[in-house]
């Protein structure tokens, strides 16, 4: 009896302890990727001041001028991201897939990031992620689809910035939410809408990486870098 006790016991507080102690790994985790980020921005600030004739437009310019020993990467295995400067940072800044993206993460808007190319992007590298893991893609149903990639669906049925985002299996959809209309060009320069009482999306495709208005055909395509959203 008195052993059933003990272990029951341990039991308890091992269901305590192991959460506590999880959390504190990915804590750690998280410094870390944020420490070396820190470096790497440094030495961005570095490089564009003695080089001002030189546009710096990715992280692997560091390791071939010599200012750092190799590309910099996530300690963890994210994927390191450049992010362009912005009225909020005079020089590009270091973004992590698993770890958020700047020194504000707390301010973050997701947990993935703020802007629509924070988050699609960093959706598009999980679910490529877990394929390169597993050989297959995500399930595309249920709560599985956030899941699998390591997202919390609860997080996720929320629209930011009135974009609802919804990975399924090998795409990403985006939706307008209620009041906000989607105007993207399509490959010949033509503007396409999208409302949300059309029930219509913009879909990412994980086979082809392109963006498509409506659904997944070659007419469809779309550059999404002219996607602006606007309130009704």
């Amino acid at each position: 009896m008195e052993v059933l006790i003990v272990i029951a016991i341990m039991g308890v507080l091992a269901s305590i302890a192991i959460p506590q102690y999880m959390e504190y790994i990915e804590q750690a985790h998280s410094t870390a990727c944020l420490a070396e980020r820190g470096v790497t921005d440094k030495m961005i600030i570095l490089y564009s001041n003695e080089n001002p004739d030189t546009s710096f437009a990715s992280l692997s310019q560091l390791a071939g001028a010599g200012y750092m020993d190799s590309q910099p990467q996530c300690p963890y295995g994210g994927e390191y991201v450049l992010i362009p400067a912005d009225e909020n940072h005079d020089y590009p800044t270091v973004g992590c897939s698993l770890h958020y993206w700047t020194e504000e993460e707390e301010e973050a808007l997701t947990s993935l990031g703020s802007t629509f190319e924070e988050i699609s992007s960093s959706m598009i590298t999980l679910v490529q992620d877990f394929y390169d893991e597993n050989g297959r893609y995500p399930r595309s149903w249920g709560n599985y689809v956030y899941t699998d990639i390591g997202l919390d669906p609860d997080e996720w049925d929320n629209a930011f910035n009135g974009i609802i985002y919804s990975p399924s299996g090998n795409r990403i959809k985006v939706t307008p939410a209620e009041g906000y209309v989607f105007y993207v060009a399509d490959s010949k320069g033509k503007e396409k809408v999208l409302k949300p009482e059309t029930n219509w999306s913009l879909w990412y495709s994980m086979e082809d990486e392109a963006w498509y208005y409506r659904k997944i055909k070659d007419k469809n395509e779309i550059d999404i870098s002219t996607m602006r959203v606007e309130e009704k």
